[in-house]
């Protein structure tokens, strides 16, 4: 039996990388640790929404304007877990050395070129 490793794109070539300015939500929570999750105004608009919907209290609940990355499948529920950045050039920096193997040509200069 003969085991290849996949070249540079196609372990998770359907996942794309994105990096976005907007608001999330950080809830703290006892039981599953830190949540990071985008503050979508159809879902929980607030601190309070949010606090209720996880159970945990308002204090427990903040809400920022930061930068986020993860992977993710156009059009699927597949994608990497948020995680929130101060700054673009962060969030490339943070794409590129957890999941540059994943990446294609194309998307690793399209990152650093953020970084720059």
């Amino acid at each position: 039996m003969t085991v290849q490793r996949p070249k540079r794109g196609d372990a998770m070539s359907f996942m794309q990388p994105q990096i976005v300015y907007r608001a999330f939500q950080i809830i703290e929570n006892t039981n599953d640790g830190t949540i990071v999750t985008p503050n979508d105004c159809t879902e929980y608009p607030g601190a309070d929404e949010a606090a209720k919907a996880y159970d945990v209290k308002f204090s427990d609940v903040s809400i920022v304007f930061k930068w986020g990355a993860r992977l993710s499948a156009g059009g699927f529920l597949d994608s990497t877990e948020w995680i929130i950045f101060d700054t673009a050039k962060e969030a490339a920096e943070h794409l590129l050395e957890e999941f540059e193997d994943s990446l294609d040509d194309d998307e690793i200069q399209s990152l650093k070129g953020v970084t720059r």
